[in-house]
């Protein structure tokens, strides 16, 4: 089952009273899924590091590959090592161990074009397991650095959906080769990823269900009984500010949307000719336009069924923009702020079914940027991390470069707001969690046919009873079956 934006809220139902979980309950869920991170990453790091070594430049380019194309999965495959090295170092600190790789078979991949399809597999289904994941984190910090990661996934994706290869890509991808067939990117259960990824799995030195599959909380704002404590904030402060991350959003979606709408129609498939881009590129950046516009209004009317009030189109200026070279830069600048833009906000929304939606977003973002970073022959995906940047950087970057007038609107930055794990009985505000994790439980259950890889798995076990945070109610939502989030508002 995977998570897909366009159709969030459809199952949820109205339940019974609150009660948090304990914030140790929290803190082992932020673990689970920082051991669901690193099972996919030290997959992906083996996976390129190994046929980074069969194949060389010349085995790319006797296979009708451009030699970059083996010099920039170096740089991916680099990546992959150093997301390892990260999550193993987090892991550390929190736990005070980690988890070791998995014995895989990779014994489909026989030739450069089987490397490059399964390249282009593990990036996207990657993709959609960190969008999927960080609805489930509790911990501010982690979300914002599983943002950056997941983006960079998203970039390699962009990649290698360009290229030929002979693993394809299964259903619900689409078969299509462009950078970024969606306009926003699925959002997958651990259950589905792992429908994906146990086939290559020949054996692990743990169970990955039991101590690697997270569920998803959600923490609402209740009093606590101990008066010594951070008091929380109320249901109201929550929502105004998820709808401040909202608004942000919006405001930077309508400036790439303006942006897009004013110059691409100026420019032909002639002129992308002339500058040595083909049809497909001009496709692209219509594709691009398609989706900022969708972004907008799937924006637009979520903030508007929230009571909120969207943010307006604005006045805006683009002086830079003389000719369509200038044209293409300028939006380069656009989407990597949008990514930077994304990743440095989703920590600040509450709700964890739009935290999700953020993210799905912000890979699209992604996708974008490297997409542009490519025709304009600069690095694909410059850092292992993408770089956040805090809402008022952004605020202050794009108000002083592009907006000329607002009409007295004021783009309201939204904040990090923590909600505490309190119950009428119980208070809690550690941040650490005891004890080790045990690695040495064998795999149960797994094989090489799809159809059995959810190694005893059931749905039940990875539902979780949540709550929103922006109206108070509780609502009961199935991890497995939440489909997504702004469908209902395009």
């Amino acid at each position: 089952m995977y998570y897909s934006i366009f159709a969030i809220f459809a199952l949820i139902a109205c339940t019974a009273a609150v009660t948090n979980p304990s914030q140790a309950t929290l803190d082992e869920n932020d673990n689970k899924v920082l051991r669901f991170a690193l099972t996919l990453e030290n997959l992906d790091s083996t996976f390129y590091t190994y046929f980074q070594s069969v194949f060389n430049r010349t085995s790319f380019i006797e296979a009708g590959y451009a030699g970059s194309v083996w010099d920039n999965l170096e740089v991916l495959a680099a990546q992959e090592r150093a997301h390892v090295q990260i999550l193993q170092d987090t892991l550390l600190a929190r736990t005070g161990t980690t988890l070791p790789a998995c014995e895989y078979n990779f014994s489909t991949v026989q030739s450069v074009s089987n490397y490059v399809g399964g390249g282009r597999l593990f990036e996207n289904v990657g993709t959609a397991a960190y969008d999927g994941s960080i609805g489930s984190i509790y911990n501010k910090s982690l979300q914002q650095s599983a943002a950056t990661i997941a983006t960079v996934e998203a970039r390699h994706a962009a990649f290698l959906n360009q290229l030929p290869g002979t693993i394809a890509l299964p259903s619900p991808f689409p078969s299509a080769t462009s950078p970024f067939p969606n306009v926003t990117d699925n959002a997958y259960t651990p259950m589905t990823v792992a429908d994906y990824i146990l086939p290559f799995i020949v054996s692990c030195p743990y169970n990955i269900t039991a101590i690697a599959f997270p569920n998803v909380y959600v923490v609402v704002p209740v009093a606590a009984a101990n008066t010594s404590v951070p008091a929380n904030p109320t249901d109201q402060q929550v929502g105004a500010n998820d709808l401040n991350a909202l608004n942000y959003a919006l405001s930077l979606e309508l400036l790439e949307a303006t942006y897009y709408n004013t110059f691409l129609p100026t420019y032909s498939v002639a002129d992308f000719n002339a500058i040595n881009l083909t049809a497909d590129d001009y496709s692209y950046f219509q594709m691009i336009l398609a989706h900022e516009n969708a972004h907008v209004t799937a924006l637009t009317n979520i903030i508007t069924a929230r009571r909120g009030t969207p943010a307006p189109n604005c006045t805006y200026n683009f002086p830079g923009v003389t000719d369509i070279y200038s044209f293409i830069e300028t939006a380069r600048t656009l989407e990597a702020t949008g990514v930077s833009a994304y990743d440095g906000s989703v920590n600040t929304i509450n709700d964890v079914l739009l935290r999700q939606a953020a993210a799905t977003i912000a890979t699209v973002e992604a996708r974008h940027s490297t997409y542009l970073n490519q025709v304009t022959n600069t690095s694909l995906y410059p850092n292992a991390t993408d770089t956040p940047l805090t809402p008022e950087q952004v605020i202050t970057a794009v108000t002083t470069n592009y907006i000329s007038s607002c009409n007295g609107y004021v783009i309201t930055p939204p904040q990090i707001v923590t909600i505490y794990p309190y119950s009428n009985d119980t208070v809690s505000t550690t941040g650490s969690t005891t004890g080790t994790v045990s690695t040495t439980a064998a795999v149960t259950g797994v094989s090489t046919t799809r159809a059995s890889t959810t190694v005893g798995v059931t749905t039940a076990s990875t539902t979780s009873r949540v709550t929103t945070t922006s109206t108070g109610a509780s609502v009961g939502v199935a991890a497995t079956v939440v489909f997504g989030v702004l469908a209902l508002y395009l």
